[in-house]
């Protein structure tokens, strides 16, 4: 596994992630609206476009063209050159907080593209990630298993976007094998968590 080439993307619990409910967890925002990670595992024109509270930086509020309360991620930390808009090839690991148990791995968009800025002009809302249907995983409620480590140093934390490649000699290497080993079984699941 590659984990130069892999992110972590927190974002609200859902069981579905397809639309029909709403998500919850410890994020402000979802205390005030509906977060649209509702949609993160809901096929767009063969597509699945995902959602994560990444950061809003002052390089995202000045960059032309990008709205003011637009949200970055820091694709340079996965290989992208500092002009890159967009990185494709990754891995995205999706976490959710679930209601009884603490932090857990809820799906993978394999082979996915991320992008710097949130694009402003798709059809679709906004998403920091995206993949092809067929690329993306969700987890069925009852094999989410996989505790996520956030208290710890060296562990993902509260972040909306950590990125293990940073931490390959911290005291989380003990996870990323666990993780290594549990990813195989999530692939075993469409977008819609059915065996595929």
């Amino acid at each position: 596994m590659n984990w130069n080439r892999t992110a972590f993307l927190h974002t609200g619990w859902t069981s579905r992630y397809d639309g029909s409910e709403a998500p919850v967890g410890g994020h402000a925002y979802l205390k005030k609206s509906v977060g649209v990670e509702a949609e993160n595992f809901k096929p767009v024109d063969g597509g699945c476009y995902g959602y994560a509270p990444v950061s809003r930086t002052s390089e995202g509020r000045s960059a032309p063209g990008v709205p003011k309360a637009n949200r970055t991620l820091n694709i340079e930390t996965l290989g992208a050159a500092c002009y890159d808009y967009e990185l494709s090839g990754i891995t995205v690991v999706w976490t959710g907080r679930h209601p009884e148990r603490g932090t857990v791995i809820v799906g993978l968009y394999d082979n996915a593209t991320v992008f710097r800025y949130m694009p402003p002009d798709e059809p679709v809302r906004p998403f920091i990630a995206k993949a092809r249907a067929e690329d993306c995983h969700l987890v069925p409620v009852a094999r989410r298993s996989f505790d996520v480590i956030q208290t710890r140093k060296g562990f993902p934390g509260m972040a909306a976007a950590w990125f293990p490649g940073l931490h390959a000699d911290s005291p989380a290497k003990e996870m990323f094998d666990g993780v290594a080993d549990y990813l195989p079984t999530v692939r075993r699941y469409s977008h819609t968590g059915e065996k595929s």
